[in-house]
């Protein structure tokens, strides 16, 4: 039996397939069969939330009398993922019309793409290791491949191989997890997992599972991989960090976070997600390139959610992790059309905004993003410090990530909004409908979460899921409010008041200053994963050394041996006179032998 809840996933693989086996003399017809077939998911995405929550199996073989199932869920959570995810991804093939215009290029994008987005909503109603390790591996694959989809070009072939190096240590490792969990449960069901009474070694899988959560959602020390990723097309960008890959392993957590309650592990989430966070908001202030500075905001993102994760406050998660995606995705759509405008280029100081729906989309995604009342950011950052201002470090440490935030949002969004003089801008004509018109339900969906947010927060989570009142917590809003808005004023004057040839010289020569070191903390990161490689290297030639001079003492003696072998064989010459000679030679040894002793 077909399980109906898999039915999404069929016009994505019908597409897939004729990406694959066609060759359009019209190649944009590609891309119109992509979005036809998101929309037909979408309409199946929304056939599935209205249906009751339930669980499906479908047998795939038995061996030694253990049945290995697909098992489906439809719960809540899986719900709201997968909405995110097919909603989203029809902004990403609408923009796509646009911005992949090369139609050598179409087929793979789409069949890629296509690919990509059946793997996520897999992931999204998995219900067992099995259907989820499927499209854990798919979404690590298409990755590897979208990301260095430009493969002509110097640096997104390194960009893709750097993450498909660190992803694969996750995989490697959730494997090994896999393995664990069944030998201790004899199961890969979650929910028959979580139900079951704790075993003594549940803590070792789930830390094995928490290297791959930690790859996939590039924490720390996992980072690295995300900034060079950037190297993609813009809508993989877009799509990879507002509701696909690298939220699969917070979505993970929240799946399995009574495991994690029960096994003491929040407190090492909660670290990880800190030291995340800061490593993500000190990177932003930092850097130049445009795409660059939003994946640094992701990974603190990211790192917020898993701090949220980490104090237990699962509302803060959810709601970081519902506005993040449409902030995010309009942020990036919005940067991938400046970019379009200058040629491909991606310094800030180079880039201006020449478009009002642009400035209207960039200025509405950075308010949401640093956290800014009414928009829906605000909702998801201050839901985090409510619950953590319990903890005084913690509420500190957040603070302060806030206040980073707008700081380094609101750089970005500044320069490129000064006026730019010829030396420094190079726009050429362009303009794309398909382009704009996705950033426009992009700037809709963000504003009408906003309003949710506000108006309708009571309908949107079910009863077992804490809420906050609002209301009860003006203090700390205010404060959170104060603090982005002294962040946004003093960005705002600084930039305004300086040339841009100033700012331009005053950031070539922070690159030697400390403070930029500081800032730009991922130098300090590589050097860790040098230092790293270097003596994992030096423990290799030590072995291979030993190895080496192992293999010579065994052949020389081997040697010594078959010179023996070939002295004594010329002792077996047939003759009787020489045997009683040795015989009697071994008789009188042991006669005196005995004598001695």
């Amino acid at each position: 039996m077909f399980v109906f809840p898999l039915y999404i996933l069929v016009p994505l693989l019908i597409a897939s397939l004729i990406a694959v086996i066609n060759n359009f003399k019209n190649s944009k017809l590609m891309s119109y069969i992509s979005l036809i077939s998101v929309l037909i998911s979408f309409l199946i995405t929304l056939f599935v939330i209205i249906q009751p929550g339930n669980i499906y199996t479908i047998n795939w073989f038995n061996f030694n009398n253990f049945s290995f199932n697909f098992v489906i869920s439809t719960f809540f959570l899986n719900k709201l993922l997968l909405f995110l995810v097919s909603l989203i991804s029809i902004l990403i093939f609408i923009y796509s019309i646009g911005f992949i215009n090369v139609p050598s290029e179409q087929n793979r994008y789409y069949f890629e793409m296509l690919i990509f987005t059946s793997a996520m909503m897999l992931f999204s109603i998995s219900a067992n290791f099995i259907s989820l390790i499927i499209g854990w591996e798919l979404l690590g694959i298409t990755s590897y491949l979208l990301i260095g989809f430009w493969y002509h070009k110097e640096k997104p072939p390194d960009a893709a191989r750097k993450a498909i190096t660190t992803i694969l240590i996750g995989d490697i490792s959730m494997l090994v997890s896999i393995v664990i969990f069944f030998n201790l449960y004899h199961t890969l069901n979650f929910y028959t997992i979580i139900n079951s009474p704790i075993q003594p070694l549940l803590s070792v899988p789930l830390i094995f599972l928490l290297i791959a959560i930690f790859t996939k959602s590039a924490q720390f020390p996992f980072t690295n991989w995300l900034s060079p990723a950037m190297e993609g097309p813009t809508p993989v960008s877009a799509f990879l960090h507002s509701s696909t890959m690298v939220k699969a392993g917070v979505f993970l957590i929240i799946i399995l976070l009574p495991l994690f309650i029960k096994s003491h592990l929040l407190y090492l989430i909660l670290f990880i997600g800190l030291i995340t966070s800061i490593i993500g908001a000190t990177n932003a202030l930092a850097e130049n390139h445009i795409k660059k500075i939003i994946a640094y905001s992701t990974i603190e993102d990211l790192g917020l959610m898993m701090v949220a994760l980490g104090l237990n406050a699962l509302y803060a998660a959810l709601a970081l992790f519902i506005v993040q995606t449409f902030y995010k995705s309009l942020l990036f759509l919005s940067s991938g059309y400046i970019m379009k405008s200058h040629d491909e280029k991606s310094d800030i100081h180079r880039l201006s905004i020449n478009s009002k729906l642009i400035l209207i989309s960039l200025f509405i995604g950075s308010a949401s993003l640093a956290g800014l009342f009414p928009f829906s950011g605000f909702f998801g950052k201050i839901s985090l410090d409510i619950f953590a201002s319990s903890n005084l470090i913690v509420y500190l440490i957040l603070v302060l990530i806030d206040f980073l935030s707008a700081l380094y949002i609101f750089r970005w969004l500044f320069i490129m909004q000064k006026p730019k003089t010829q030396k420094h801008k190079a726009m050429i004509s362009f303009s794309s409908f398909s382009m704009k018109f996705a950033i426009f339900l992009n700037l809709i969906l963000l504003l009408s979460s906003s309003f949710l947010f506000i108006f309708a927060l009571n309908y949107i989570f079910p009863a077992n899921i804490l809420k906050i009142d609002y209301m009860s917590y003006l203090k700390d809003e205010i404060i959170s409010t104060i603090l982005i808005l002294v962040a946004i004023f003093t960005t705002y004057f600084y930039y305004k008041s300086k040339s841009m040839d100033y700012l331009i010289k005053k950031e070539k020569n922070a690159n030697k200053s400390i403070a930029h070191k500081f800032f730009y903390n991922n130098v300090f990161i590589w050097l860790v994963y040098s230092l790293a490689y270097n003596f994992i290297l030096a423990i290799s030639n030590i072995m291979y050394y030993f190895d080496k001079l192992f293999n010579e003492l065994i052949y020389y003696f081997a040697l010594i041996f078959i010179k023996i072998g070939n002295v004594l064989k010329r002792l077996e010459n047939g003759q009787i006179n020489t045997y009683i000679l040795f015989f009697a030679l071994g008789l009188i040894f042991l006669i005196l032998f005995f004598i001695i002793k």
